[in-house]
């Protein structure tokens, strides 16, 4: 990715965790505006940030669409755990929105690209267990949704994300 870009989303990502989601769109405007047409990792990154923004003051609709947006651009790069990744975000977007059906179908691809790939990290299949939990929850399937919560509990744990384990902990009392 380009090294202007990255500053630029940095300090977007600054006024993010500041609130300042005015000032963040402002910085993420600016570098879209700079970035190459053809630097698709750039702007995939741009469209996920901007994403991340739309969800933070939720505008679901619109933060769909971005990752969407993310999802094109990776894709021309082949970029298999950015594709997964944005994908796993799109699926948590589709569920809130109550697109179960396509979010189940997104989720299982998820899990199974994040499987396969030796740079999966223990904290993004815990996130993507998480989701799928959470959907199998809302759909009735307790023993699908008590899977889920288990495997994510473990894969918290190993990542120390004690908020993580506690929130599973939380789940599986209740199935």
């Amino acid at each position: 990715m380009n090294t202007d870009i990255q500053n630029y989303l940095q300090q977007a990502k600054q006024f993010r965790q500041d609130n300042d989601y005015t000032a963040s769109m402002n910085i993420i405007n600016q570098a879209y505006d700079v970035c190459a047409k053809n630097d698709y990792a750039s702007r995939g990154n741009i469209y996920a940030f901007w994403g991340q923004i739309e969800r933070d003051q939720q505008a679901l609709h619109k933060a769909l669409l971005m990752y969407n947006k993310a999802l094109g651009e990776f894709r021309k790069i082949s970029d298999d755990l950015k594709v997964t990744h944005t994908v796993r975000h799109i699926a948590d977007l589709q569920q809130a929105l109550g697109q179960n059906h396509i979010a189940e179908e997104n989720y299982q691809m998820v899990l199974t690209n994040y499987r396969k790939n030796e740079a999966t990290t223990n904290l993004d299949l815990a996130n993507a267990l998480r989701g799928f939990a959470l959907l199998q929850e809302d759909l009735g399937n307790k023993s699908e949704a008590k899977d889920a919560w288990t495997e994510a509990r473990s894969m918290y744990l190993s990542a120390n994300i004690q908020a993580g384990v506690a929130e599973c902990d939380g789940h599986l009392v209740k199935l």
